[in-house]
């Protein structure tokens, strides 16, 4: 199946066109399209196709559109997924013509002899037929998406130019050059090509005019002067320089050595590629920064693409170590002057800075070099250094940030993460050999994860195995475990190359508060977490911790996105040395359990979640949130972070540890699968267990019978019932007593002791009649003595019931308890074979449901609308509903029910 997007929109597959009509679904296409094989979230769909403001029903509307691409699709063997909160389309990138073009333009751009190169780029400038989705997207659109893709069209064109000029097709450049140069009448780059094809074609008033056109445009309308590049070639021209002619220089070659076993950053090195082109027409020094922790490769990165690109930089590639974290002090920028000119053979160099710079600059200027300035401490250290010319290229290491190099010098960041499991695991591979990877290939990437797959430990993990030839990987792999996985990680005879001494240059860079921000953090439990907590667990005020957190990125410890902060694993092995002494370490994680406890509290109050707290959360909460969605998100966000502190809060902090569980019990209800949640709701039994609290032991008891229940351990769950009943009676507490004997009921109408569950149902209900505050738990007990007249045969008695539950739960805006009550009103209805009245209950849920925000009671309600509209011969929209169901069932992985929705469409066929 091919597909173009250059141009409007054109399917085939065997010499066939497929239509797709709708605009919104070619559009969806399209994007996916745009990265095959990636996935694409669901939230930045939403925001492109509904351009940033989709509508309440935009996540239902885009399941929709799915089902029928995929309807589309599938014949022809095109899969499109959905997991993970988002969707992937799987298909090659060499089947869209927009991604054959980006190949091409690379692959001439790395081609040396010019009949090739013009062959390359000529095939991939023929399959443009337009502009970008011409058919499809609005011009908002194309912007958004089609960032760069022109420029890469205009850069390709410079290519076949370029290329032209070397072949000799002089006279064969100059025609379609004068088009792009008017239609372009301030990019340089085509002016200067014209220039030259028209001198050597004999033209050289013309050449001449040329120029001068463009001064006079540049000056009187945009106020600047012509780029030297430009100001030189006119000048070689009036001077008849035979350098005009098509030549290549030697260059200095100061570069380090290439390691033979460099693995992977195929998309970092294509990124450099792509940003480097963009020095032909720019008219300006392009420079990108280079960031990551300390090891994680970005002077081995960089070195290997200075020697790949060297062809393309003839005039030298220059290198200067800065040693901005190592033993040394910082190189001075005069030193590093002096050391830059004389690889550029100037000498003597000036003794003043400004002076040795300006000649730096003016010996660079009429040069194209790549300069290399690895290891960078400052901003100041580097911008000395920066040339003027504008056919240089410039790499700049650093574990910094460097923003200023950003903010005021253009640069383009490039930040290096520790490399994907496949490439770390092959990086072992080439060291030791791939007889032994092979042999224990389980054990590989068991030593890729306790390497964190941080190149320079994996290097260092390799290397000692390498010299080891009689000991397996596993064996290995069982000491950096037992016993000081920082101290094996080195090589025995050079201490410098060591993860405990890279990371130890950093650390001694930093101001006091951010050693001691960098040392407590040894102690976080979770991956991650925000500028708010990293307060609470310093006890600084929030801007201090920033400051802190902001000064531990600048060092190469700590990376930031999207106001979460994460440690790498042996950095935080580290941190958890330093720290291991320091002394307040117990007091700041109880600063930090109880940040959590506060802020759960505030996040469970918006989710109305029926539990009953045993104790106060503590005042003011931390956070707050308009509804139950921000709420959910926050949960989802933080909720790895607050899992890993239950874990470590059982033993150490038992009382704060039951009341974070009892705090997670509504998120975990519509977010974790229910093997997942008894796991963590034990935890918080046991803690309250530890602490002797037997109202906080009820209360965690109380999560973990509803959770059984939702496993069919219907057994375990009443027992678990009744101890928490019995636990309650002890307690002069009627509420939470009403809610335990409403909980019982619903294991006793599931062992089919009906009478039973009606009798602690009217118990509860007589408790509740007497509380001030017990609305609420009224709707949700009537709800559940509903069921047990269902279960029991009393129809009637049930919907009197569930329709007492939805009224109880609407006028108190519990739209979770709303969903529920008409859901089950819907179930019953259908039972007695009113389809009518099964539609509009069912679809009462799903408007509650939508409102509550749970996926799953939403997935229920739409798979239920689709079948009663299936009963009413209403085809066309149980297929709508069923396959929004569908669509919520893979998002939330319930593989069961999706198996079902998908039978209940193929049942539509029949």
């Amino acid at each position: 199946m091919r597909f173009d997007l250059l141009g409007p929109l054109r399917i085939e597959h065997d010499g066939q066109e497929i239509e797709i009509r709708r605009r919104q679904e070619r559009c969806l296409l399209c994007v996916l399209l745009l990265e095959p094989g990636r996935l694409i979230s669901t939230e930045r769909l939403l925001d492109l196709l509904w351009a940033g403001d989709p509508p309440a029903s935009g996540r239902a509307t885009l399941h929709t559109y799915v089902a029928r691409l995929r309807a589309v699709l599938a014949p022809h063997g095109v899969t499109l997924t959905g997991r993970g909160g988002g969707y992937r389309l799987d298909v090659a990138a060499d089947a869209v013509d927009l991604h054959r073009f980006a190949d091409g333009l690379d692959r001439a751009a790395h081609t040396t002899d010019p009949a090739e190169r013009l062959r390359i780029v000529e095939e991939a400038l023929a399959l443009w037929r337009g502009p970008l989705l011409a058919d499809v997207a609005d011009e908002q659109l194309r912007e958004r998406l089609g960032v760069g893709i022109d420029e890469q069209r205009l850069i390709a064109l410079e290519l076949r130019a370029r290329a032209q000029l070397d072949c000799g097709m002089h006279r064969q450049a100059v025609e379609p050059l004068v088009a792009l140069a008017a239609e372009h009448p301030y990019r340089e780059g085509f002016t200067e090509l014209l220039m030259l094809a028209l001198y050597r074609c004999g033209r050289t008033a013309d050449a001449l005019q040329s120029y001068r056109g463009l001064h006079r445009r540049l000056v009187d309308q945009v106020g600047v002067e012509p780029g030297p590049a430009l100001r030189r070639l006119q000048q070689q021209i009036l001077n008849d320089d035979p350098a005009l002619l098509p030549q290549t220089g030697a260059g200095r070659r100061f570069l380090p050595w290439d390691v033979p076993d460099f693995t992977g950053r195929a998309d970092e090195l294509r990124w450099l590629d792509d940003y480097s082109r963009q020095v032909t027409t720019s008219g300006a020094v392009l420079i990108t920064a280079i960031g990551g922790t300390g090891g994680v490769g970005k002077t081995a990165l960089a070195v290997r693409w200075a020697r790949q690109a060297a062809d393309r930089y003839p005039d030298g590639q220059l290198y200067l170590n800065l040693r901005g974290y190592d033993e040394r002090q910082p190189m001075a920028p005069s030193d590093a002057l002096a050391q830059l000119l004389r690889m550029l053979g100037v000498d003597p160099v000036p003794a003043d800075v400004e002076e040795a710079a300006a000649l730096y600059r003016d010996t660079l200027a009429p040069l194209r070099v790549v300069l290399l300035l690895d290891n960078a401490a400052t901003v100041e250290q580097v911008r000395p250094l920066l040339p003027g010319g504008a056919g240089n290229f410039v790499m700049v290491t650093s574990r910094a940030r460097l923003l200023g190099l950003v903010a005021r010098d253009g640069a383009q960041r490039l930040n290096l993460a520790v490399l994907p499991e496949e490439e770390a695991v092959e990086l072992i591979r080439r060291i030791l050999g791939p007889a032994r990877v092979d042999a224990e290939p389980d054990a590989a990437q068991a030593l890729a994860a306790a390497a964190g797959r941080l190149p320079l430990a994996l290097r260092i993990a390799a290397a000692n195995l390498h010299e080891r030839p009689r000991q397996t990987i596993a064996g290995y792999l069982a000491e950096l475990h037992g016993g000081d996985r920082l101290g094996s990680l080195t090589v025995d005879d050079d201490p410098d190359t060591a993860v405990r001494t890279v990371f130890s240059h950093s650390y001694r860079h930093l101001n006091p508060v951010a050693q001691q921000t960098f040392r407590l953090l040894g102690a976080v439990p979770g991956p991650d977490l925000t500028a708010s907590a990293a307060a609470a667990l310093t006890g600084l005020s929030e801007p201090e911790a920033a400051a802190a957190l902001s000064a531990l990125c600048d060092a190469g410890l700590l990376t930031e996105r999207h106001g979460r902060y994460q440690m790498h694993d042996l950095v935080k092995l580290y941190a958890a040395e330093l720290g291991g002494a320091e002394a307040g370490a117990e007091a700041a994680l109880e600063r930090l359990t109880t940040w959590y406890v506060a802020a759960c509290a505030a996040a469970d109050r918006c989710l109305k979640a029926d539990q009953i707290l045993p104790f106060t959360p503590p005042e003011p909460p931390p956070v707050s949130f308009d509804d139950t969605l921000a709420a959910l998100h926050w949960f989802d966000a933080e909720a790895e972070a607050i899992i890993a502190v239950v874990t470590v809060a059982e033993h150490r902090l038992p009382r704060l540890c039951w009341q974070l569980t009892m705090l997670l019990a509504g998120w975990l209800e519509r977010r974790r699968t229910p093997a997942e949640r008894l796991g963590l709701l034990t935890t918080g039994v046991r803690a309250a267990q530890a602490a002797g609290d037997t109202a906080a032991q009820a209360s965690a008891e109380s999560s973990v019978t509803g959770t059984l229940y939702y496993l069919d351990r219907f057994d375990d769950a009443m027992a678990s019932a009744q101890r928490v009943v019995e636990l309650r009676r002890g307690l002069d507490d009627p509420k939470a007593l009403a809610l335990s004997l409403s909980r019982l009921g619903i294991s006793y109408g599931h062992a089919g002791r009906d009478a039973e569950a009606v009798a602690v149902y009217e118990e509860s209900l007589a408790l509740l009649r007497d509380l001030p505050d017990g609305r609420l738990l009224t709707g949700t007990v009537s709800n559940n003595l509903g069921w047990a007249h269902y279960l029991a045969g009393r129809h009637q008695d049930a919907i009197a019931c569930y329709t007492a539950a939805a009224d109880v739960a609407r006028s108190l805006g519990d739209n979770r308890g709303a969903s529920f009550a008409e859901g089950n009103l819907g179930l019953l209805h259908g039972e007695l074979g009113d389809q009518e009245r099964r539609l509009l209950h069912w679809r009462r849920s799903a408007e509650a449901g939508e409102k509550d925000g749970d996926r799953r009671l939403i997935a229920n309600a739409y798979d239920h609308i689709g079948q009663a509209l299936a009963e009413l011969g209403d085809t066309a929209q149980a297929r709508d509903h069923l396959e929004r169901a569908l669509g919520l069932y893979e998002e939330t992985e319930n593989a069961e029910d999706a198996d079902a929705a998908r039978a209940a469409l193929a049942a539509l066929d029949r």
